[in-house]
């Protein structure tokens, strides 16, 4: 592993967010590599990216790709749709500060542990995040 490095990124209700950044080769600005967002399980009320570090670290070396693991809020103490805008929020930031970290905006995939409710009835703010259909939401 080149490097993994914890950081501090807006959101839309200006807090801030951790995200760790795992770099499994030196950056590279001629030869920008693709990029795992990645959103821990937990149910929306556990979890964190030091909970999932070995699995990112494992994403990293064998994708031969940037991770960046979200630290989204958690819930009680942060309500429904915080996690989700975290993540949405986190996606964006990505985007668009990719190019500093060697990658290729165009390359950004995403993966989450999702809550099980969230996946089996998501509305159009969940939708975003785990593009499904919102049509059986009852959030």
């Amino acid at each position: 592993m080149f490097s993994v490095d914890d950081m501090r990124i807006p959101t839309r209700d200006h807090a801030e967010i951790s995200v760790r950044v795992y770099q499994p080769i030196e950056p590279s600005w001629a030869q920008p590599t693709g990029a795992l967002l990645f959103f821990h399980g937990g149910g929306f009320t556990v979890g964190s990216p030091q909970t999932h570090d070995a699995l990112c670290r494992k994403f990293a070396r064998d994708a031969s790709c940037a991770v960046v693991s979200v630290d989204y809020r958690l819930a009680p103490e942060h309500k429904f749709p915080v996690a989700v805008n975290d993540a949405f929020d986190a996606l964006q930031w990505l985007v668009r500060e990719a190019s500093t970290f060697g990658i290729d905006p165009a390359r950004v995939s995403r993966s989450a542990a999702i809550a099980r409710t969230a996946r089996s009835r998501p509305c159009a703010r969940c939708s975003r995040v785990t593009r499904t259909s919102p049509s059986n939401c009852r959030c």
